[in-house]
C-alpha cells in the first residue's frame, strides 16, 4: 500500500473525525484508531472541504479492496471481541480497520459504550474495556483541555516538545493474552493489531500539534535547548491488578523467611502489585506463548474470561517538564572568604556565600529554573583566589521556564550579583555531555599558581637558581593530613613542570609554578611533615611556610 496516500488519507480523515467528535461527543481516540498500523508519524489537523470528501471516499473504497485480511462483523475475531465486551476502538484496532466508514457506522455513539453488548447482556457503566482498561474510552476533548490547561499553567517558553507515553503493567499483561488468543484463532490480525500505547501516542501527538507544539527530540534538533517533555502515564488501581499475582510465581523466590514476610503483607498487594511486576516480567513470561501455555500461567477457564471487562477505569495522568538546560563558562573568584560550594560544619556556615550560589542563584531567577546543579573542573580552597581566565564550570538548569535569555544576559546577571567577588565569562549553551567532559578533561590540564612564602633561613641568589633549575620534577604526594578525614589514603605521583622564584627580601619570596592538575600546592611548599617528597622545604633545606596562594590559570597540557 502506498505510504504517501495513506498519510494524506489519514490526515484528512483525522480532521473530519475530530470535527465530528466536537459536535457529537465521540472520543477522538476513535479517530486515532482509524490510522493504519503502518503509520509511523502523527498527522496534523486540517480542514476538509466538501469537494475533498468525495475523493477521500474513493480512496477508502480502493483501500478496502486492498485489505482482504480485514475481518467481517460475523468473523471469529469479531465474535470474540463481542463476547469480551471490547470497546469500539479496541474492536477496530485489533482487527486492523482503517476505513473511516467503520468508525461512523454507529452514528457517533459515545466512546464509553462498548461497541456491542457482551453475550447479549447490557454493559455496566461501572466497567471498562478489558483490553485498554478504558484508556481509549475517554473524551478526546477533555484530554485536549487538560493538556492545554497544563501547558498554560506551566507557561514554558518554546514549542519543541517530546512525548512519552507509559501504560499500566496490566495493559501489557492483557495485550500479551490478547495476542495469544489471536494466534489460537489462526487469524492474521495478530500482526495488524495495534498497541494501545501507539493509538494514544498518535492521538496525543495530534492534540499537541493542534495546540501549537512541535514534536521532536534533542537528537533531531541538537541546536534546540531545553526541550519540553510531555509525559502521559496511565494509572489503574482497580481490583483487576490482582491478576498480576500469577506472574510472581514465575520469578525466583528467596527462602522461607522471605515468603513468610510476603504472606504477612497480602493486604497491601493491590497497591503494590504493579510495582512488583514489571512489563519486562510480563513479556518474559507470556510473549510468543500459545493460548494454552498462557492459560496455564494465568489460570482460569479461558482467555476470553481473562480478557473481559474490568471494574474501574484507568486514568491518564499528565506531567509536563523541561529537559535540562546546560551553560558552560569560566568563573573568576577574587575573594579569600568564599568557598566554591556551600560549606557548613556542625550546622555553622563557613564563608560569606559560595561560588556556586553566586553563579546559580541569578541564573535560576533569569531562566525560571526550579533547581540547579553546579560542576567545576577542580576546586580551590576558601582562602585561595581564582584569577586569570578563570576555572571552567557547567551549570545545569532543571525545569527552566524560559529559554530566551541570551548568554550575555546570563553573564551580566551573575556579574552584577557577584559584586566583584565572583564573575563569569565565556558563557555558552552546551550539551549535557559537557558535564562529564569537565571531569574527564581535568587530568589533561595544567595549572599555574603564584604564592607568597616565608623561609626560616635567609635565601641567596644561589638558592633561587637551584630551585628554578628543576623542570618536570616528579613529586610523590600522600593524601594531605588536612583532608585525610574525607579522602582515602593514597600516594599520588604528580609533576611540577617549572618554578620561578622572586625574592621580596631574604626571608620572603614569591613562587610561581606550573603543575599537573590535582596537585596539593600548600603541601608541596611546606612538605606536610614529610608526606610530600620532594617539597620546596626539602629542596631549600629549610622550614618554609605558605602565606597566600592564587590560581593564575587553568590551561590544556
Amino acid at each position: 500500500m502506498d505510504s504517501g496516500s495513506n498519510g494524506h488519507r489519514d490526515s484528512r480523515f483525522l480532521a473530519a473525525s475530530l470535527a465530528a467528535a466536537d459536535a457529537a461527543g465521540v472520543a477522538a481516540v476513535s479517530v486515532a484508531m482509524s490510522q493504519s498500523s503502518n503509520v509511523t508519524a502523527p498527522v496534523t489537523i486540517q480542514q476538509i472541504t466538501t469537494e475533498e470528501s468525495g475523493d477521500m471516499q474513493t480512496q477508502q473504497q480502493k483501500q478496502q479492496q486492498r485489505q482482504p485480511g480485514i475481518a467481517s462483523d460475523d468473523s471469529e475475531v469479531a465474535t470474540f471481541l463481542k463476547q469480551i465486551g471490547a470497546c469500539r476502538f479496541c474492536t477496530l484496532r485489533v482487527q486492523g480497520f482503517t476505513d473511516m466508514n467503520h468508525y461512523f457506522r454507529h452514528n457517533f455513539e459515545s466512546a464509553s459504550v462498548a461497541s456491542v453488548e457482551g453475550q447479549g447482556r447490557p454493559v455496566s457503566a461501572d466497567t471498562a474495556c478489558g483490553l485498554c482498561l478504558g484508556l481509549l474510552e475517554g473524551s478526546a476533548e477533555q484530554l485536549r483541555s487538560k493538556l492545554a490547561a497544563r501547558l498554560q499553567q506551566e507557561n514554558y517558553e518554546g514549542q519543541l516538545c517530546t512525548l512519552n507515553v507509559s501504560l499500566p503493567v496490566l495493559c501489557t499483561f492483557r495485550q500479551q493474552l490478547l495476542l495469544a488468543r489471536l494466534r489460537c484463532m489462526g487469524q492474521p490480525q495478530e500482526d495488524a493489531c495495534a498497541d494501545t500505547k501507539d493509538i494514544l501516542r498518535w492521538l496525543l501527538s495530534d492534540i499537541l500539534t493542534s495546540l501549537g507544539m512541535s514534536m521532536g527530540s534533542v537528537a533531531e534538533y541538537p541546536q534546540e535547548a531545553g526541550v519540553i517533555c510531555v509525559n502521559i502515564s496511565g494509572e489503574y488501581k482497580g481490583s483487576a491488578v490482582e491478576e498480576l499475582a500469577c506472574l510472581e510465581s514465575q520469578q525466583p523466590r528467596g527462602g522461607g523467611r522471605k515468603r513468610r514476610k510476603l504472606e504477612a503483607k497480602q493486604q497491601q498487594q493491590q497497591q503494590q502489585q504493579q510495582q512488583s511486576v514489571s512489563a519486562a516480567m510480563v513479556l518474559s513470561s507470556l510473549a510468543n506463548r500459545d493460548a494454552a501455555a498462557c492459560l496455564e500461567i494465568v489460570g482460569g477457564n479461558s482467555l476470553n474470561e481473562r480478557l473481559g471487562r474490568i471494574q474501574g477505569q484507568a486514568m491518564l495522568v499528565v506531567d509536563i517538564g523541561r529537559e535540562g538546560l546546560y551553560l558552560s563558562g569560566r568563573y573568576v573568584k577574587l575573594s579569600r572568604r568564599i568557598p566554591q560550594s556551600p560549606w557548613i560544619i556542625d550546622g555553622e556556615r563557613k564563608g560569606e556565600s559560595s561560588v556556586e550560589e553566586l553563579v546559580t542563584g541569578p541564573l535560576a531567577k533569569l531562566f525560571g529554573a526550579k533547581e540547579t546543579r553546579f560542576h567545576a573542573e577542580g576546586r580551590e580552597d576558601i582562602d585561595v583566589r581564582m584569577l586569570g581566565s578563570g576555572r571552567p564550570f557547567v551549570v545545569e538548569l532543571r525545569n527552566a521556564k524560559k529559554t530566551s535569555p541570551s548568554c550575555s544576559e546570563a553573564e551580566a546577571a551573575v556579574n552584577v550579583h557577584g559584586r566583584g567577588a565572583v564573575s563569569i565569562r565565556c558563557v555558552e549553551l552546551c550539551a549535557p555531555s559537557a558535564m562529564a567532559a569537565l571531569q574527564r578533561d581535568a587530568e589533561n590540564h595544567t595549572k599555574t599558581y603564584i604564592c607568597v612564602c616565608w623561609s626560616a633561613k635567609a635565601l641567596t641568589s644561589a638558592d633561587v637558581a637551584s630551585l628554578c633549575s628543576h623542570h618536570d620534577l616528579e613529586v610523590q604526594q600522600k593524601t594531605p593530613l588536612r583532608v585525610l578525614h574525607r579522602r582515602a589514603p593514597a600516594v599520588r605521583p604528580k609533576t611540577v613542570h617549572w618554578m620561578e622564584l622572586e625574592l621580596v627580601n631574604s626571608h620572603f619570596f614569591k613562587l610561581r609554578l606550573s603543575t599537573q592538575a590535582g596537585m596539593y600546592i600548600k603541601e608541596f611548599v611546606h612538605g606536610d611533615l614529610g608526606r610530600t617528597r620532594p617539597s620546596v622545604r626539602s629542596l631549600l633545606g629549610a622550614r618554609v611556610e605558605i602565606l597566600q596562594l592564587d590560581v593564575q590559570g587553568v590551561e590544556e597540557a
